[in-house]
């Protein structure tokens, strides 16, 4: 592989921002920043809005682009909902094929006029199709706590397009800087790690929920420790464990369609224990505003949430596409817990009726609860065997 000398971050956002400042801030490298030359590039802005085309795709600077056609690597920092029409604008100006491209978003896009559904390392390839150099970077960590002063030890996973050990260890040199380190398991494909990381955040937006109306309702009833007086612990604990069965059953089905039959890789856990629970997190903080509106009986639109938040929240293109999937295929039915996911997060149900679906014991969901149950059950009996040797 080439050397990475010139870096183009496309995206000025939380994660791109984080980045940029992970390859050159001086605390990052104690001995020394390495001679490269990294940009950062946000859309071109009238104030506070996005300039766009005729056709509503976002314009990017003249500079970003041209400084596209010589880049070593491009990482992509943009939401999954405008990741294709970025890389598109991008790909006319790369015609080097040696050029690595890097993801950034945890999102899964739907396609109407296709009826399919992409993950960000398929537009990656659509867009750049001569190009190899395919990687994404997730992990448990939030953008905010990586970007903490003085620097907090974390981690993160980096999966490839291909199998290359020379194309991991540039990109894990790249990134292990000072309290910041990269793990590339040869065992975890592209797929798993980018389906795995966007499937946690609509089960964070709805840990969310319950955390908000909740604690809501703790401090309409006067507690001065709303989080602690609040119910929520138990339903949260149920909420997760079936969500995630659910999302794992997802997992599985998605990734069975695409050819690749996978399983979810054990870095998604921390990932999502991370979101799920974090006030950083964009996801949770979403659902708990939104939580906290249905408690008090307040309209709000989930866009209007968003425009609060004010950054991308990936969980909502991500429940978006799987229920527009769904119902293309005929699986709606299939789904409980997204499906509710969805009703709350664009308030067509209150979170209290959904609840129902657990203490009525769903068939869908005794399912789940019993497909726990029997995996519990064997790995304890498999832990005993092993004492026991």
């Amino acid at each position: 592989m080439m050397p990475i000398k010139k870096i183009l971050i496309v995206g000025n956002g939380n994660w791109g921002s984080t980045v940029y400042d992970l390859l050159t801030s001086p605390e990052r490298h104690p001995e020394g920043v390495p001679d490269r030359d990294v940009k950062i590039y946000g859309p071109e802005m009238d104030g506070k809005k996005i300039l766009t085309y005729g056709t509503g795709v976002a314009k990017w600077p003249d500079s970003a682009l041209r400084d596209c056609e010589d880049a070593d690597l491009i990482i992509f920092a943009v939401a999954s909902k405008f990741m294709r029409d970025t890389v598109r604008a991008f790909a006319q100006y790369n015609p080097r094929h040696d050029t690595v491209l890097l993801n950034l978003a945890k999102g899964i896009v739907y396609d109407p006029d296709e009826k399919e559904i992409y993950l960000m390392h398929e537009i990656l390839r659509d867009e750049f199709p001569e190009h190899k150099n395919i990687a994404s970077l997730a992990g448990a960590n939030i953008a905010r706590e990586v970007r903490h002063k003085p620097p907090r030890l974390t981690t993160t996973k980096i999966a490839t397009l291909k199998k290359d050990s020379k194309f991991h260890k540039t990109l894990n040199e790249l990134f292990s800087v000072e309290m910041f380190s990269v793990r590339q398991d040869p065992s975890e494909d592209i797929l798993s790690l980018e389906l795995g990381s966007a499937m946690k955040n609509p089960i964070a937006f709805g840990s969310g929920v319950i955390h908000g109306y909740y604690e809501e309702e703790a401090r309409q009833a006067g507690s001065d420790n709303p989080k602690r007086d609040s119910m929520m612990c138990n339903v949260i604990g149920d909420y997760i464990d079936v969500a995630s069965q659910e999302g794992e059953y997802i997992f599985h089905m998605i990734s069975g369609v695409k050819g690749m039959r996978r399983r979810i890789p054990y870095s998604v856990l921390g990932d999502l224990i991370t979101t799920s629970i974090s006030d950083n997190s964009r996801n949770f903080r979403a659902g708990y505003m939104r939580g906290v509106a249905q408690q008090k009986g307040e309209k709000k639109s989930i866009e209007e949430i968003c425009q609060e938040i004010g950054q991308a929240v990936e969980s909502v293109t991500t429940v978006n596409s799987l229920k527009d999937y769904f119902e293309h295929n005929g699986w709606q039915d299939r789904f409980i817990i997204f499906n509710n996911i969805y009703l709350i997060m664009h308030d067509l149900i209150n979170f209290q009726d959904a609840a129902k679906t657990l203490a009525q014991g769903h068939p869908r969901v005794s399912r789940l609860q019993a497909m726990m149950e029997a995996r519990a059950h064997r790995n304890h009996t498999r832990q005993i065997k092993k004492e026991k040797q």
